[in-house]
């Protein structure tokens, strides 16, 4: 559909793209949530519809985007169900969009300007078009490759040259003098209201498992290829020995390795660069008390993949505590915080 013309659609009044739920943003006329916790559940439905389009994508952080960009659903662009600020731009087709709006915004350095958006037919079409772009499936989206850890996600979308790296902590923002970056945010939302229970495996069901399932109690055998979460909390264990400082990236790669070897060789068994039975018994902390440290990190990481909402801070903390002790119940474990070996093997095994 061609573009409609700014006199025809012009629009007063909200923060557009950089409400980031702060602020004065107006109530669109039409705006259909009536609370928080209104929006929440159905940007949760619409982000989970939508993620066919771009299923390696977590969901997660697409909720936490609509949040802030739209100021919890009551931005004027709210009102046409663009819930991402996305633009109308030359030579870049939106396959969902249904026309577009020229509306006023104050997201350049806090300068007053209009800008043409898009307007679509639903929430779903909204968000199908931001995993387009995040995903890098439109002509002028600079991302390519997004990776699914929800953490990673964050810190990933905000890498220069993407075109959140600056958001919310520019000179003049609106947010400003007590901003904090776009990816902290991000995490913040994510973690205060559980997002995580939201996202979904590659079959299409939450990646919450079931709290009432054992996991196994016996340790994976990691090596040069494997990947996932039990590879991330190997390279936050590894850094815990105050030895190493891997990038934590849930790939087990050259460093890794390295790091694995090294280690074997500090405690006299064989140097193969496998994290086997062995190497975890050993390499393993006990934590039960107040500590920060990369273990306690990797617990709260760990918990999180559970829809926790353990805010990831690397301070062991009576919140994470507490945690732990639930995860341990509802896991046959003794239930009194300590995570030692036989919680470690749940957490890397789930």
């Amino acid at each position: 559909m061609s573009p409609v013309s700014r006199r025809s659609l012009l629009v007063t009044g909200g923060a557009a793209a950089a409400a980031f739920g702060l602020g004065s943003a107006v109530r669109a006329e039409g705006a259909q949530f009536t609370s928080n916790s209104a929006f929440l559940a159905a940007a949760a439905s619409a982000a989970q519809t939508a993620n066919k389009v771009a299923p390696r994508v977590p969901v997660a952080p697409m909720i936490a985007q609509a949040i802030l960009e739209s100021g919890w659903g009551t931005t004027t662009l709210a009102a046409y169900n663009n819930f991402f600020g996305q633009k109308a731009k030359l030579g870049d087709r939106d396959p969902y969009s249904i026309g577009t709006v020229w509306v006023k915004t104050w997201e350049y350095q806090g300068q007053e300007e209009y800008a043409e958006f898009h307007k679509y037919a639903s929430m779903a079409d909204s968000f199908k078009s931001h995993y387009l772009y995040v995903s890098g499936q439109t002509g002028l989206s600079q991302y390519r490759n997004p990776p699914s850890d929800t953490d990673q996600f964050c810190r990933w979308l905000v890498t220069a040259p993407r075109a959140y790296a600056t958001a919310g902590c520019a000179p003049g923002s609106v947010i400003s003098p007590t901003c904090s970056t776009y990816d902290d945010k991000l995490i913040q939302l994510i973690n205060t209201y559980g997002l995580r229970k939201y996202n979904l495996t590659s079959g299409g069901g939450s990646t919450c498992g079931n709290p009432g399932t054992p996991s196994s109690r016996s340790f994976p055998t990691l090596k040069a290829g494997s990947n996932g979460t039990s590879v991330r909390t190997l390279q936050y264990i590894l850094n815990n020995t105050g030895y190493y400082r891997l990038t934590v990236t849930g790939v087990f790669d050259a460093a890794t390795k390295s790091a694995v070897v090294a280690y074997q060789k500090r405690h006299g068994f064989t140097a193969d660069g496998i994290a086997g039975s062995r190497f975890w018994s050993t390499i393993l902390p006990t934590v039960s008390t107040a500590e920060t440290s990369s273990a306690a990190r990797a617990i709260q990481r760990e918990l999180n993949d559970y829809c926790y909402g353990v805010p990831v801070t690397g301070v062991y903390d009576s919140t994470t505590r507490n945690s732990v002790i639930a995860w341990q119940r509802n896991r046959g474990l003794p239930a009194d915080g300590v995570v030692r070996a036989s919680t470690w093997a749940t957490f890397l095994n789930s």
